[in-house]
């Protein structure tokens, strides 16, 4: 049997021309590969009519169905239902119980009742979707033999009325029993072509119903399976082949079976150690407390962290010593190694990390180019301390040094607190 394929279209002038951001299209691409259907198209367009209908045209000739977000409120630019009863062959039709479902919702509201009264127009023989966020339904018409699903361009309900209404519709409408699943593999550590010498001969499986990608950024790489067309059963089969096989190759450098931030990661398995962190950042400016904050529930492991951004707050607040400064510098291992001790030691904690370092644009008179950045961490009876050069935008370089000390957490935490840890 052929699988189906979905379209997606997108309406809007106003994502065309920069000034919003799509966000809808990301959710359809997640829900659809869940349900086991592959996005052939998506397509952006203006909000004419004629730009609607030519988009329309195009995906009905290539898939099998399609969800539209977008114009379908009561404004002059709203122009779903009109161009789709157009597109379709038929005249729109006020929808009485429709209008009643939603109206008490709005009682004592004059303007909003005739604005909803627009909006209750449907192409004839349209299936409608209440929308239980907002003002607009959603609704589903056939066009040249392919259903067409119109949803509002509003995300949270756009995304409600799929979850709610659109899943079992199309689950009903095209009998879908099967569906898919993406394995993620975050490895830390290893570049694309690393990963792929561990992996050896057997990775990419080739199997046409199986989608391979690796994917870095930020740091890590991300390795995705995509197995398509299987029911419930044959996932876990597959997932339980493949996850002995990642760890086996990879080792230490496999993180885990998600693509959840790394900080989130970390946060876990201190918790479960009971053990906590500080922090001493000068280069960062504070992003690495504020990407561990940023986790619910980070409080129980990390106590709190210093910015030392000048030498004067070095020396004052994390207590390092002039002369330490003089003879090595600020961005200098020595420095980074007593920052990290010192958030311990203060902050009476298991963990300490620090980081200082030059993220341009200029060199500052520190002798190192730009992107010079040294790490420390103090914790599991040893101070580890490594130097690295990142290149790119200052954002970038302290994104890239954020992300590099909690890997070195993340590496010497799996150790233990009463581990003797080497120093690189």
């Amino acid at each position: 049997m052929r699988p189906l394929h979905a379209g997606i279209l997108i309406l809007g002038s106003e994502v065309l021309s920069g000034s919003v951001r799509e966000r809808n299209a990301p959710f359809f691409f997640e829900r659809f590969h869940a349900l086991g259907v592959p996005v052939r198209t998506q397509i952006v367009s203006g909000d004419s009519r004629e730009d609607i209908l030519s988009a329309l045209s195009f995906l009905c000739r290539s898939c099998d169905f399609v969800v539209m977000t977008g114009g379908l409120g009561p404004t002059f630019d709203d122009l779903t239902r009109s161009s789709l009863a157009e597109f379709a062959g038929t005249a729109l039709r006020y929808r009485a119980r429709e209008f009643e479902r939603v109206k008490r919702r709005y009682a004592g509201k004059p303007k909003a009742l005739s604005a909803l009264r627009a909006e209750m127009h449907f192409p004839e023989g349209a299936a409608v979707f209440p929308n239980s966020g907002g003002m607009a339904p959603g609704f589903a018409v056939r066009c040249s033999g392919k259903w067409v699903v119109a949803l509002p361009g509003v995300p949270d309900e756009a995304k409600g009325i799929f979850e709610k209404r659109v899943v079992p519709f199309l689950k009903r409408e095209f009998c879908l029993k099967n569906s898919s699943a993406t394995l993620v593999a975050k490895v830390l550590g290893l570049t694309e072509l690393g990963i792929l010498a561990k992996l050896g001969g057997k990775f990419p499986p080739k199997d046409p119903s199986i989608t391979c990608g690796i994917y870095p950024g930020g740091g890590e790489v991300h390795v995705r399976m995509r197995f398509d067309g299987r029911s419930r059963s044959g996932l876990l089969r597959e997932f339980r082949r493949w996850q002995p096989f990642f760890r086996a190759r990879l080792g230490k450098a496999l993180a885990d079976f998600s693509d959840r931030p790394l900080e989130e990661l970390l946060i876990e398995r201190l918790k479960r150690n009971r053990q906590t962190l500080a922090a001493c950042e000068s280069v960062t400016g504070g992003l690495i407390a504020k990407r561990l904050t940023d986790i619910p529930g980070s409080s129980a492991v990390f106590l709190g962290g210093w910015v030392t951004y000048t030498d004067g707050a070095k020396r004052t607040v994390a207590g390092i010593d002039r002369t330490l400064l003089l003879r090595h510098g600020a961005v200098s291992g020595p420095v980074a190694r007593r920052m990290a001790e010192s958030a311990r030691v203060k902050f009476s904690s298991d963990w300490g990390v620090a980081v200082t370092g030059l993220a341009g644009p200029s060199r500052s008179g520190a002798g190192y180019p730009v992107g010079t950045v040294f790490i420390a961490v103090s914790g599991g009876g040893k101070n580890t301390v490594r130097k690295f050069r990142f290149s790119g935008s200052r954002e970038k370089i302290r994104r890239r040094t954020s992300q590099e000390a909690l890997r070195m957490l993340w590496e010497l935490s799996a150790y233990g607190k009463s581990q003797n840890l080497s120093c690189g």
